[in-house]
């Protein structure tokens, strides 16, 4: 059996499909088994000695505790192993796989992934406290749509910054075809710079954005600059070279996902 080593896990999801095909989420687990147990003999045949060794079973029984991960290779096992299988294994990708995903479909395929600049910048906005409040006391001289943007920026940074990062995933069977990945950021388990590179995505398709459809690669709703229509409408215009990163053209997905691993 390989090893998964994880970077993201969403335990709380994972216990949630567990339970629904399990009916419940097993905690303990109670394994019962034999061991040969040996020992000695002696007896005496018309005056003559012998000896030898007899044997006994034992039974033994040990109390197995699941974890995080151990449940997580249990329902992925289950999905892997049921008939149809639950999720789709996308070691090859093509439009016509492609055309058979939809909304609420699970996937397992590698990726290599990237950090927009953006969600980089978002991940940091915590410290960018001093310097919001320094450019408030001076929020007399500027407008006051650019006021309410700085206010809602300080806010933002005062919470902590946000609870969601993105980033994105090209699958590398076929790189062409992009996934726009909702991390929550209590379930990182190694930093979110960390990321970077070829991993593994376990995860399930919340909505398909069809070929040439551009889409904001970043989470910015907690900041309450710009509602989701504003964000489309960026979507839509022209796109400077240096900020590309930050967008991505379909064919491509939001994910929410389950798992990044090795």
């Amino acid at each position: 059996m390989a090893l998964r080593r994880f970077q993201y896990r969403d335990d709380a999801t994972v216990d949630d499909y567990l339970g629904a095909l399990e009916l419940g989420v097993l905690e303990d687990e109670t394994r019962r088994s034999e061991k040969q147990r040996s020992g000695s003999a002696k007896a005496e045949v018309f005056g003559v000695g012998l000896g030898g060794d007899k044997g006994s079973l034992q039974a033994v029984e040990s109390n197995l505790r699941q974890n995080a991960a151990s449940k997580f290779e249990k329902l992925f096992r289950l999905m892997r192993d049921s008939e149809p299988k639950e999720f789709w294994d996308l070691d090859e990708l093509d439009d016509d796989t492609w055309a058979c995903l939809e909304r609420g479909s699970l996937i397992n395929l590698e990726v290599s992934i990237t950090i927009p600049s953006v969600s980089r910048a978002l991940g940091a906005a915590k410290d960018l406290g001093p310097l919001v409040t320094l450019m408030q006391a001076f929020t007399d001289t500027i407008d006051d749509e650019t006021a309410r943007q700085m206010t809602s920026l300080a806010q933002y940074g005062s919470s902590g910054g946000s609870e969601i990062a993105s980033v994105v995933g090209a699958s590398m069977a076929a790189g062409k075809y992009k996934f726009i990945c909702k991390l929550t950021m209590a379930n990182l388990l190694v930093p979110l710079e960390s990321l970077e590179g070829t991993r593994f995505l376990f995860g399930q398709i919340e909505e398909l954005i069809p070929p040439g459809q551009r889409e904001l690669a970043v989470d910015m709703s907690g900041l309450g600059i710009m509602n989701r229509e504003a964000r489309r409408k960026m979507a839509k215009k022209a796109v400077p070279p240096d900020q590309r990163e930050n967008f991505v053209t379909g064919p491509a997905a939001f994910v929410h996902v389950i798992a990044f691993y090795k």
